[in-house]
């Protein structure tokens, strides 16, 4: 969906139900900063391995989650629905049934990439390898920006490619917009 028919729907939700909103729609402003805060701490050259990850978003962030491979003879994937305190859901769950490393599951969360001279280009992102399973929700109807990731199971190891800095961690976590990951 184009960046302008993203920013118009809750605008034109807001019109069509019931003649408006409690309050006012945000602008194509307000959207795009805070899409951009969201995702920032995503937007580092980094990469995390870990046996599990959920990804918790809303529609606006299909252009920047990635969607990993299926290798149907080592992986499964189902679709699952259900709701909690954010909203009804519906979750993609990927699970790796060779439980081996040379089978995990590879995703980025960033900028799309861009076709250049040299073929695809990608800015900074934040690269995920799973080894268990990986579960990407995303929210449906009406539910506030969110992209969120949380990765665990028994070892999660992060690499900060700028510095060449690796460290074990018990989860990495971004939230709100926020790096929650000492």
């Amino acid at each position: 969906m184009s960046m302008i028919l993203r920013r118009a729907v809750p605008a034109a939700l807001c019109v069509l139900v019931g003649g408006g909103c409690a309050g006012t729609p945000p602008s194509a402003a307000d959207l795009d900063r805070n899409e951009q805060a969201m995702l920032a701490p995503f937007l580092v050259d980094r990469s995390v391995g870990c046996n599990e990850l959920l990804i918790e978003m809303t529609g606006n962030f299909n252009d920047y989650v990635g969607q990993p491979a299926l290798d149907p003879n080592a992986h499964t994937m189902r679709l699952e629905s259900g709701s909690d305190a954010g909203g009804s859901y519906i979750e993609k769950v990927w699970t790796n049934t060779m439980g081996r490393t040379e089978f995990a599951f590879g995703i980025a969360v960033g900028e799309p990439g861009e076709f250049g001279p040299k073929g695809m280009v990608f800015g900074p992102r934040t690269r995920f390898t799973i080894v268990n399973q990986l579960r990407i929700r995303t929210y449906q109807g009406r539910h506030a920006v969110t992209l969120k990731a949380r990765a665990g199971g028994e070892r999660v190891v992060v690499k900060d490619h700028d510095s060449g800095r690796t460290r074990d961690v018990r989860e990495f976590v971004i939230e709100d917009g926020e790096l929650k990951t000492p």
